[in-house]
């Protein structure tokens, strides 16, 4: 009679197999959405996000945040075309903020736009017209170096800065955008990105280009 003990059945763990298959899924979908998102549309960016998340691919909070949807749109628009040193896009405590310069999109001196910056901004109304306000605002805000400006259409850079963001407004209003979210300001040279002179009161060329700026924020409403 032998006095080896009896091999039992030993199971395989199999459960390294559900977190292959997690990863394999997570993978497909990624690429379902780099090549929908190859060209800005939101509404193809929308309508393949919530057939993910419907499918069980993508956590929910993140099919759902229109904020980080918005911004990758606007971050491809602002890659594609080769405008990182004109056009920036940020995330903030309200909402998204897209600064756009006034030396590259404005003539000088005026609130009129360059004819090279219309099509940039039919893509930017492209991109928010199907963004989902109903809990978000637009508010476009103009803003001036410190250099002083008198001519017979704009007596000061008050007037300067205004008229570029209400440009800014009518633009999109008139691409199809609600005017009931829109908002306009002017701030001049008061609320200055960086110093527009050094110290010793030398004028600071870079940094007056910096300060000449219209600030699109797309806030969330209070």
């Amino acid at each position: 009679m032998s006095n080896k003990p009896k091999k039992g059945h030993i199971e395989e763990d199999e459960s390294w197999l559900i977190t292959y298959a997690d990863m394999i899924t997570l993978m497909m979908a990624f690429f379902i959405i780099i090549v929908a998102m190859s060209k800005p549309d939101s509404g193809k960016v929308k309508q393949v996000a919530e057939s993910l998340k419907q499918a069980g691919f993508v956590r929910e909070e993140i099919a759902e945040n229109p904020e980080d949807i918005l911004k990758e749109e606007l971050e491809m628009l602002i890659e594609q075309n080769q405008l990182e040193q004109v056009m920036s896009v940020e995330q903030t405590d309200k909402g998204i903020m897209l600064e756009l310069s006034s030396s590259s999109f404005y003539h000088s001196g005026s609130a009129k736009f360059r004819k090279e910056a219309i099509p940039i901004l039919e893509q930017v109304a492209d991109i928010l017209r199907d963004f989902d306000y109903d809990a978000y605002e637009i508010k476009v805000e103009g803003h001036t170096d410190d250099v002083d400006i008198q001519s017979e259409q704009f007596p000061s850079n008050w007037e300067l800065s205004a008229g570029r963001a209400a440009n800014i407004v009518r633009f999109f209003i008139a691409d199809g955008l609600k005017r009931e979210i829109m908002h306009v300001a002017g701030f001049a040279d008061v609320k200055p990105k960086v110093p527009n002179l050094a110290k010793d009161g030398t004028p600071i060329p870079a940094n007056r280009e910096l300060n000449r700026r219209v600030a699109v924020h797309i806030e969330r409403v209070e």
